[in-house]
């Protein structure tokens, strides 16, 4: 704390500034949505407070800006993992957890990971279908994440569907829920899930089993040669 507290005097940051910057060092993984009901304001205005700490102490950006706080103590923070490009496709009915995912993978490896997002399987599959249909710039993924954290027939009938397709059975698929009963463990492996992962809640067990799949299905696990433009 006394680091921080050096730094607001010598770069003048206002009250509401050193406030943004001392809760911003209490989660460093926080997002500014996260951040902004805990300091009573907008999201905006913690992103306006975020780039003025920016300026004032001449850093470019939330990583910079920790490092020079922390200093060798924010090196796991933002560690990132040596691994191939990799397009992962998120079907995830609930948003906000769905954005925390996103936004670790992006912390990560911002340059070597793709996520897209659908809140629905509905939307999900008709993405996979357009590749087949011969829309242009559309890709199969690497990897298909699936959170159960919806009705759960329709969670296991996205699945199944994805999984009795000639084409798109063969993506690799992690499977999210928060009920790990053993007759659902069954079930989801009967029908085709690589991987079934309990659904973490916190941020610092979501930021670790994220790391985790990457790590092994980014650089460890050998991956078909996706994604394929349609038509080739």
């Amino acid at each position: 704390m006394d680091r921080i507290q050096k730094l607001v005097k010598n770069f003048g940051l206002s009250k509401r500034q050193s406030d943004v910057l001392f809760e911003l060092v209490k989660t460093p993984h926080a997002t500014s949505d996260e951040l902004a009901p805990r300091l009573g304001c907008s999201t905006s205005t913690v992103n306006v407070h975020l780039f003025k700490i920016f300026e004032k102490i001449g850093v470019k950006n939330k990583r910079e800006l920790l490092q020079n706080v922390l200093g060798k103590e924010s090196e796991n923070l933002f560690a990132t993992i040596n691994l191939r490009k990799i397009q992962i496709l998120l079907i995830d009915y609930d948003e906000a957890f769905a954005k925390r995912i996103v936004h670790f993978f992006g912390e990560f490896s911002p340059d070597h990971v793709q996520v897209k997002l659908f809140t629905s399987c509905h939307d999900g599959l008709a993405y996979l279908v357009k590749n087949k249909s011969g829309e242009a710039d559309i890709n199969y993924p690497h990897l298909i994440l699936l959170d159960l954290e919806m009705p759960i027939e329709e969670g296991l009938a996205c699945l199944q569907k994805i999984k009795r397709d000639e084409e798109l059975g063969k993506i690799p698929m992690v499977l999210f829920s928060a009920d790990s009963d053993q007759s659902l463990l069954r079930e989801v492996y009967s029908k085709g899930s690589d991987t079934f992962v309990p659904r973490p809640e916190g941020d610092e067990e979501l930021h670790s089993i994220l790391r985790l799949i990457l790590d092994y299905w980014g650089r460890v696990g050998v991956l078909p040669n996706g994604p394929r433009p349609v038509g080739k």
